[in-house]
């Protein structure tokens, strides 16, 4: 631990490795680290670095965006009531955008063209 970071009290982030299946490694601790504990670590304000197992490439951003997202839960399919998420879509077909005209004035549902 460096001086400064002792001084404010802080532990040094915890170093992590990313494998190319998604699983997450803590060397120090010779274990595989769940999702959930990450979640935890951070909401206690601990702080983390990560690469890619093999390349060592940085990693840390991708980890935390995956550790956010498992922190706000599984996001729901439809509404409560099962109507549309958004009245302007209600009478979109299948595959198809509705009445939202397409940006690139092509047909419906193909989206831009370059």
């Amino acid at each position: 631990m460096s001086r400064a970071s002792a001084r404010r009290g802080r532990t040094p982030p915890r170093a992590l490795f990313l494998c190319g299946e998604g699983h997450v490694y803590d060397p120090d601790e010779a274990r595989w680290v769940p999702l959930g504990e990450l979640v935890q670590d951070v909401h206690a304000g601990r702080r983390f670095t990560a690469r890619q197992y093999g390349s060592g490439t940085d990693c840390t951003y991708r980890l935390l965006v995956r550790v956010l997202v498992a922190a706000l839960g599984p996001r729901p399919t439809a509404p409560p009531d099962g109507g549309p998420w958004c009245p302007r879509h209600r009478s979109a077909p299948p595959g198809g955008r509705g009445d939202v005209p397409p940006a690139d004035g092509g047909p419906a549902g193909y989206g831009r063209t370059r």
